[in-house]
């Protein structure tokens, strides 16, 4: 809470121009997610009902939007053609069984080390996937 608290006191007086730097970047994250994941974005695979469940993931969604919103749209057009095969490695992942993906995903999720680790993995999917 105190670093959103920070964050929202130092930005109290940002000018117009700022905010609309600030939208047009989220804007253009989470349009990067979108053509990247597709309608899985977000989202983690339930193996129980073999199904991409609806609800979003807080922590998919933080290290997704992160991660794409480093991609230029040569990398977006790289990957976007690849969004079954990475729909398919997201579905491995986030499968309900996933070490890995409950390491960071589900336990401890505040810790700044899990963060660091959901964005890293997020980031290896993809960067496989531009480095073919």
């Amino acid at each position: 809470k105190t670093n959103m608290d920070d964050y929202m006191h130092m930005n109290l007086d940002k000018s117009d121009e700022w905010i609309r730097n600030e939208r047009d970047t989220f804007e253009k994250a989470l349009s990067n997610v979108k053509r990247i994941f597709g309608r899985i974005a977000f989202r983690r695979w339930d193996n129980k009902n073999n199904i991409w469940r609806n609800q979003i993931i807080t922590g998919l969604f933080e290290s997704q939007m992160i991660v794409c919103h480093n991609f230029n749209d040569e990398e977006v057009e790289i990957l976007e053609p690849k969004r079954r095969r990475i729909q398919r490695a997201m579905k491995t992942f986030t499968r309900a069984d996933g070490e890995e993906y409950d390491q960071f995903f589900r336990a401890g999720t505040n810790q700044a080390g899990y963060f660091e680790g959901r964005i890293k993995a997020i980031s290896n999917i993809l960067n496989q996937f531009l480095e073919e």
